[in-house]
């Protein structure tokens, strides 16, 4: 090998290292604009999973406390209570609609269900909750009941606790005898339905007692909810209040136990709830995210440099050495040796160069030969008189 070869080699692997490491920069620093771009994209999924999830809750609350509503046993049995009561000297059966209410709860899956008059008072409940907040003429959705007679739903915090609830008009006739309400909590059960759709963690944020703000649910790891809380207390009570300036397609970063973690804050159900939707990624789950990214990454950077190893080799076989042999025998032949032929190998274009250079040599040698047999050229003698 000539020393240009080697030199020539030399550089070719310092140019192709020098390559290697551009390439892996770019690829780290798109491997990190990637990480965030689907966290991001996670914690944006979360909302539209969220939203999906308690409309179709609220929907199949609705549908179910309609049915209820509108069975005409059940509609004959509340409307004859009631007329009991408004009789001179009557009183409301009360504990018969309870006693039917706990059976018709507990059949249609409601934790709470309530019977209320068209002025706004409970007259039955039924519930297995320990504590559960009774609806009063106060309530929105009571009152949009009562004056539109058409069902409404909507989520609503009772004593601490997140509550789907539906009210449904009692009508017999072109009457409206009264208002069935019911309420099934939102627990950590879809809470975490969510989160394992989105690949998140989340969590529900309501205002407690003095207007101070609690986590009614979450699925997120022990210590995360105080911290997440103190970090995002301004965001969370502008969707709590439904009234978020966070940027829609934005992620917080936040200092957590382990790492950096990130959060996305919006309001629940586009601000139909006071509830604000926090979704986050702990440091462990972003680190999971981190090798589910890079190990394919690494693998496909592995891969392009084997092929650009091997398409260094089969070039440097293919070209560079059969032309630094013909440079060798090219060299050759400027100093006399037409002896030594170039090899011949494939029809590309080294080869072509190869056999010119080939014929070159023949007829050069030829013309050597040819030069080597000519007779001898002899002076002639000079006159004897010239001779000294």
């Amino acid at each position: 090998m000539s020393n240009r070869l080697r030199r020539f080699q030399v550089a070719s692997v310092v140019a192709a290292g020098a390559l290697v490491l551009v390439i892996a920069a770019i690829a780290w620093w798109q491997v990190g604009r990637a990480e965030i771009a689907v966290a991001s994209g996670s914690l944006q999924a979360a909302q539209q999973v969220a939203d999906l999830v308690f409309d179709r809750e609220l929907d199949e609350m609705e549908s179910r406390t309609q049915s209820l509503a509108g069975n005409p046993a059940f509609v004959g049995y509340v409307s004859q209570a009631l007329e009991a009561g408004a009789a001179a000297g009557g009183s409301v059966d009360s504990t018969s609609i309870a006693d039917l209410l706990q059976e018709r709860r507990t059949s249609s899956g409601f934790e709470t269900a309530a019977v209320v008059d068209t002025k706004g008072v409970v007259i039955a409940a039924a519930s297995n909750a320990a504590k559960f907040q009774r609806p009063s003429s106060s309530d929105a959705m009571v009152t949009q009941t009562r004056e539109t007679i058409t069902s409404t739903t909507g989520i609503l915090v009772a004593n601490g606790r997140l509550q789907l609830v539906s009210i449904a008009p009692i009508v017999r006739g072109d009457t409206l005898e009264a208002l069935l309400y019911t309420a099934n909590p939102i627990n950590s059960t879809i809470a975490r339905r969510i989160g394992t759709a989105a690949g998140t963690d989340i969590a529900l944020v309501v205002a407690g007692p003095g207007s101070d703000l609690q986590i009614a649910t979450s699925t997120q790891p022990v210590g995360a909810d105080k911290i997440m809380l103190d970090a995002l207390g301004v965001p969370l009570q502008a969707a709590v209040d439904s009234s978020s300036t966070v940027d829609a397609d934005g992620i917080i970063a936040v200092a957590m136990e382990g790492g950096v973690g990130y959060a996305r804050v919006t309001p629940l159900l586009a601000k139909r709830a006071s509830v604000a939707l926090l979704a986050s990624m702990s440091p462990k789950r972003f680190a999971a995210l981190h090798s589910a990214i890079v190990i394919p990454a690494a693998a496909l950077a592995l891969l392009a440099l084997a092929v650009l190893v091997i398409i260094l080799v089969l070039g440097w076989k293919r070209w560079f050495l059969p032309l630094d042999e013909l440079a060798t025998i090219a060299a050759s032949a400027s100093r006399g040796n037409y002896d030594i032929d170039a090899p011949v190998g494939g029809t590309g274009p080294v080869s072509q160069v190869a056999v010119s250079l080939n014929v070159l040599q023949k007829r050069l040698r030829e013309a050597r030969g040819s030069t080597r047999t000519l007779p001898p050229t002899h002076r002639p003698a000079l006159p004897a008189k010239d001779a000294r």
